[in-house]
């Protein structure tokens, strides 16, 4: 009966999603993640100077967008910053790299930041 009851925690503790939250502190580094697990990226950024942050590429099928895009403004002062999240959750074993551009979209300049990073899906 112990290990029905052992193997039944384990069963229901997998069958809850993990939600991950990066910043920019994971950018360029690989995460392991598990099927139906959420990824939150949380990027800061200020749209009042015409940057933002949008996905560049998404490549590879193991995970897949999980809704728009969010801003929320740190301050309700015009003219600060905030915070841009993307959303997105684990789909098929696999590897997918999502890049992400902070940039001004009618400016192609060499200077726009980036975010990267490579999600395997084990």
């Amino acid at each position: 009966k112990f290990l029905a009851i052992v193997v039944l925690l384990i069963t229901l503790a997998h069958s809850f999603p993990t939600v991950f939250h990066l910043d920019m502190r994971a950018n360029n580094t690989k995460i392991d993640v598990h099927d139906n697990d959420k990824i939150l990226i949380e990027l800061e950024g200020n749209p009042t100077t015409g940057y933002k942050w949008s996905n560049f590429a998404l490549e590879g099928n193991s995970i897949l967008q999980d809704g728009e895009p969010t801003y929320e403004k740190d301050a309700p002062h015009h003219g600060k910053g905030g915070l841009f999240t993307f959303y997105y959750r684990a789909f098929e074993k696999g590897d997918s790299l999502v890049r992400l551009v902070y940039a001004r979209h009618w400016d192609d300049a060499a200077d726009q930041d980036s975010f990267m990073v490579t999600v395997k899906v084990v």
